[in-house]
C-alpha cells in the first residue's frame, strides 16, 4: 500500500523519541492517531479510522494527520535541540538567528552582539560558512547603522573576512559540482562516467592548484581529497585511494564536534578505507589496522541508531580482517561476543547483517578446523551451526549468493565430517535446484558436484582428479581463495 509522510516518520523514530513524545503528549486527542498508526506495519488509512472509531480525528484524518505531524516535529526539535554531548549543528544555528532576531525587535543591541558572536564561534567551529558570512553581513549593517566609535576600523576587518569567506564559498560551489557529478555516477554505477567526472574534477584541480596549495576551507579539503581516491580506485591503485580516504578521517579527528554531526558520513568514509586497506594488505601492516580500530573504538553515537551500528562495526572488521589475513583462530575469538551483539540487538539489526556474521563466522570455522586436524570436528560442527542458522532468516531474497553458497558449505561440511548419507541427499536436491534454475556454471554447482561425484568414486586417482578440475574452475571465480584452502587440503590427502 503507498504510504504516507506521517507514517514514514512515526515508523523512522527511535523508541527513545516514541518515549518522549508520549511523556509530552499525555492525555491528548492526538496521541490515540499515533498510536494507531504506530502499531501498523503498513500504512492503511481505513483502518486507522476505524481505529479511532467515532472520535474527531477520525471523522477529520487529513486535519488530525496535518496536526501530528507538526506536534512531531516540534518534539524532534526540542528533543535534538537539548541532545547531548552534540546538537545537530543546523538546528543551533537556526536557534541562533531566532534569538537575534526577537532580541534585534526589543531594540537590545548589546545583547544582539553577544548573540552574533557566540553564533559566529558555532560556524566557525563546525565550518558553516554560509551562515558565518550572512551573520557577519548582519554585524557589519548593525555597526553602520549605530556609528560606533572605530566601527570603521570594525568594518574593514569584517570586510576582509567576509572576502576571505567569499573565495572559499565561490570555490565551494565549483567543486561542489564536479565532486556532485563524480557521487551520482558512482551511485549509478556509471563507470564510463565517472572516469570522464574523475577526468574533469582533475582538471578543475590543476587550474585551480594555487588555492588547494594554500590554506582550503574545511569543505573544499573534503572534496579534494574524496576526488583524489576516487581517481585512484578507477586506477586500481589501492594504496593511494586507501591514503586519501585516511586523510578524510584525519581531517575529521581534529574536529570531534564537527566528525559527531556527521558521523553517518564518517562511517562511510571508515568503511571505504578498509576496503582499501583490506586489498593493499602487502602494503599495510597490522599496526595500521590497529590504528583503524583504535579509531572506530573511540567513537560516541550522537543517537541510538548511530551506536548501535559502531557496536556492530567493532565486531564486523575484525571479523573480516582475521578472515583476510587468514588469522582464523582470532577470528574464532569474536564467536561469543558477536552472539552476545546478536542477543543485546536483537530485532534492531538488520537481516543482511546477521547473515553477514553468520556466513563468515562459518566461514572461519570450516577453514580452522581443515587446518587443525585436532580441532577439526569440533570446529566443523560449530561451522555448521552458523550454517544452519542461516537457514533459519525469513527472506530467500536476503544476499542470495551468501544463502546459496551457505547451502553449498553445508555438503563440504557433512562431507568432511564423514556423514555422506546426508551429504549426498542435499546435494542431489541442490543441484536439481540449481539446474532447475539454470545455475549450472555456478560456483556452488561445481563444488556440490565435485562432493557428489567424490563420494561416488572408490579410486583415491580419480578423486584426485575430480579435485584439481575443481580448483581449475575456482579460477574462474573471483574471492574463492578460501574455498582453494579446502581444495588444496583435499588434494594432500588424494596425493
Amino acid at each position: 500500500m503507498p504510504s504516507d509522510p506521517l507514517f514514514e516518520l512515526i515508523k523512522s523514530l527511535t523508541e527513545g523519541e516514541k518515549r518522549d513524545f508520549r511523556r509530552k503528549s499525555a492525555g491528548s486527542g492526538y496521541l490515540k492517531l499515533f498510536d494507531v498508526l504506530d502499531r501498523q506495519k503498513e500504512y492503511d488509512e481505513g483502518k486507522a479510522r476505524e481505529g479511532l472509531g467515532g472520535s474527531g480525528y477520525g471523522r477529520y484524518m487529513s486535519y488530525g494527520k496535518n496536526y501530528l505531524y507538526r506536534q512531531l516535529l516540534e518534539s524532534l526539535r526540542i528533543l535534538h535541540g537539548r541532545a547531548k554531548p552534540y546538537p545537530s549543528p543546523e538546528v543551533a544555528i537556526s536557534e541562533y538567528w531566532t534569538d537575534i532576531h526577537v532580541l534585534l525587535d526589543k531594540g537590545l543591541y548589546s545583547q544582539v552582539f553577544k548573540r552574533i558572536s557566540h553564533a559566529k564561534k558555532h560556524c566557525m567551529s563546525y565550518h558553516l560558512e554560509h551562515d558565518l558570512l550572512k551573520l557577519i553581513m548582519l554585524e557589519r549593517r548593525l555597526i553602520a547603522l549605530r556609528k560606533e566609535k572605530g566601527g570603521m576600523n570594525i568594518l574593514e576587518r569584517l570586510h576582509e573576512e567576509c572576502i576571505d569567506i567569499q573565495i572559499h564559498l565561490n570555490m565551494e560551489v565549483q567543486l561542489f559540482q564536479v565532486y556532485e557529478r563524480i557521487w551520482i555516477n558512482i551511485r549509478n554505477q556509471d563507470s564510463v562516467e565517472v572516469g570522464r567526472a574523475t577526468k574533469s574534477a582533475m582538471k578543475f584541480f590543476k587550474n585551480n592548484e594555487d588555492y588547494f596549495s594554500r590554506s582550503p576551507s574545511f569543505n573544499n579539503l573534503l572534496y579534494y581529497h574524496f576526488c583524489m581516491a576516487v581517481k585512484f580506485e578507477a586506477e586500481n591503485d589501492s594504496a593511494q585511494a586507501c591514503r586519501h580516504y585516511g586523510t578524510i578521517l584525519e581531517i575529521y579527528d581534529k574536529y570531534p564536534r564537527v566528525k559527531a554531526a556527521n558521523i553517518d558520513r564518517y562511517l562511510g568514509v571508515m568503511k571505504n578505507y578498509f576496503n582499501h586497506l583490506l586489498t593493499g594488505l602487502a602494503r599495510f601492516s597490522p599496526r595500521e589496522f590497529e590504528k583503524f580500530l583504535d579509531r572506530l573504538q573511540a567513537l560516541k553515537g550522537k543517537d541510538s541508531k548511530a551506536r548501535m551500528l559502531i557496536d556492530r562495526l567493532n565486531m564486523y572488521y575484525p571479523l573480516i580482517y582475521f578472515i583476510q589475513t587468514h588469522d582464523f583462530e582470532r577470528a574464532l575469538l569474536l564467536d561469543k561476543p558477536i552472539v552476545e551483539l546478536l542477543g543485546r540487538q536483537k530485532t534492531k539489526i538488520p537481516e543482511d547483517t546477521i547473515l553477514t556474521f553468520q556466513y563468515h563466522l562459518a566461514l572461519a570455522y570450516i577453514i580452522a578446523g581443515v587446518n587443525n586436524s585436532e580441532q577439526k570436528k569440533a570446529y566443523l560442527e560449530r561451522g555448521l551451526d552458523w550454517l544452519n542458522a542461516i537457514e533459519n532468516l525469513p527472506k530467500d531474497d536476503l544476499k542470495s549468493f551468501l544463502k546459496s553458497l551457505s547451502k553449498a558449505l553445508q555438503i563440504i561440511v557433512h562431507f568432511e565430517l564423514g556423514n555422506e548419507t546426508l551429504a549426498r541427499s542435499l546435494a542431489l536436491r541442490m543441484l536439481g535446484n540449481l539446474r532447475k534454475h539454470k545455475k549450472t556454471n555456478s560456483l556452488e554447482y561445481g563444488l556440490t558436484d565435485t562432493v557428489k561425484r567424490t563420494m561416488a568414486t572408490k579410486t583415491t586417482d580419480k578423486k584426485r582428479a575430480l579435485f584439481e578440475l575443481l580448483r581449475e574452475r575456482l579460477k574462474t571465480f573471483p574471492g574463492t581463495e578460501f574455498v582453494l584452502i579446502w581444495v588444496e587440503k583435499r588434494l594432500e590427502q588424494y596425493a
